[in-house]
């Protein structure tokens, strides 16, 4: 029996449905439950029905997993500014500083309704514009049909750009909310100087350690 040798070969539909299987079963001490949610990736990576993987013997189905081992390993390479997908170019930027704010309230959007392998087909929505007579232009009313044709690319493909824009935009982030808090500061600090004008004016005007007449 056939199976991907890398993530170059696994699709982001089928990587959404094998992760959470595959995190469990690194955990999972019962080998009923073992051999079960192996036969379920491999089901998945190889398009058979689950119940042709569970006939096999159990020896066969250890040796597949352990051909599987690269599922543990992280996706190395480049980020990708451009995929040719199905007949269409898709543009994504490297720098996260010039997403569009659409981008980014859809991005932070996905990121609260789910976990990263959970959202990728969004997420890469978001992130790869496809090519129209406007140019790279991104559009929301657009997103459904480009997260549905992103669910067929290649991990292998996208996922160095997706580590990318997870790793800038938690930069992008914490750069805000430091800004946040030394503006608060200074906010506060404003704030404290002003209070004390206030009470010096006030004392002033009931002549309390003043020459100021109450006549």
């Amino acid at each position: 029996m056939r199976v991907p040798k890398s993530f170059n070969q696994v699709t982001v539909e089928q990587y959404q449905e094998l992760a959470p299987i595959h995190k469990k079963v690194k955990s999972e001490a019962d080998p009923v439950k073992y051999f079960t949610c192996w036969a379920n990736i491999i089901s998945i990576l190889t398009d058979k029905p689950i119940d042709e993987i569970q006939a096999l013997p159990a020896e066969q189905i250890a040796k597949i997993a352990g051909e599987l081992t690269w599922l543990d390993m992280e996706v190395k390479g480049w980020p990708s500014p451009f995929i040719f997908h199905k007949g269409r170019l898709y543009r994504a930027r490297l720098n996260a500083k010039k997403l569009s704010p659409g981008q980014y309230i859809d991005i932070k959007s996905f990121l609260m309704h789910g976990s990263v392998s959970e959202q990728l087909h969004n997420l890469l929505a978001a992130i790869y514009v496809p090519l129209s007579l406007k140019g790279f232009v991104y559009k929301g009313e657009n997103h459904e049909r480009t997260a549905n044709a992103m669910k067929s690319v290649r991990v292998g493909k996208i996922a160095p750009t997706v580590f990318f824009y997870s790793k800038a935009l938690k930069a992008s982030i914490e750069t805000i909310r430091q800004y946040g808090i030394r503006l608060a500061q200074e906010k506060m600090k404003e704030s404290d100087e002003a209070l004390m004008e206030t009470l010096k004016l006030i004392l002033e005007d009931v002549g309390a350690g003043t020459s100021r007449s109450t006549k």
